[in-house]
């Protein structure tokens, strides 16, 4: 699956979670793929959520990850309070102990990850906020410390 697939699906998601997604979103620190913004319910009625995701395509080695996280990403997290990484579920023989390495990666690095099933029918969104969770929606998984 290409960057752009990942990018259309999560993209769908988040428009159904959030009230304004802008794709190629520029800021001081780079351009991520994908950012949704949301108002928060609770004490401060004025606070805008924002969650961003950085897109990526096939995965096969989690060690093509480390640069990303420790590079890129590093830096679009100084800016973006809630930060995804987004790749297709890894296959293959060794994809169980790629993906487990992916999350783990991202777990160090404060960094949540989705990743998106291939050809597997969307799930109605799930609107879960906690530090580290797992949403079903396109089956996407998601980690988040």
């Amino acid at each position: 699956m290409r960057e752009e697939e990942v990018a259309k699906r999560v993209g769908e998601y988040l428009k159904e979670a959030y009230e304004l997604v802008s794709n190629e979103f520029a800021f001081s620190g780079g351009r991520v793929d994908l950012i949704g913004f949301r108002w928060e319910k609770g004490d401060d009625p004025h606070y805008i959520h924002a969650l961003g995701v950085e897109c990526k395509g096939e995965i096969k080695y989690a060690k093509q990850v480390y640069g990303l996280l420790t590079d890129q990403l590093a830096r679009y997290l100084k800016t973006i309070p809630q930060l995804y990484l987004a790749t297709p579920r890894p296959k293959g023989e060794n994809a169980t102990n790629v993906l487990s390495e992916i999350k783990m990666l991202c777990r160090l690095n404060h960094i949540g990850y989705l990743y998106v099933d291939h050809d597997v029918e969307p799930d109605p969104p799930i609107d879960d906020r906690t530090a580290m969770h797992t949403m079903h929606m396109i089956r996407v998984t998601s980690t988040r410390t």
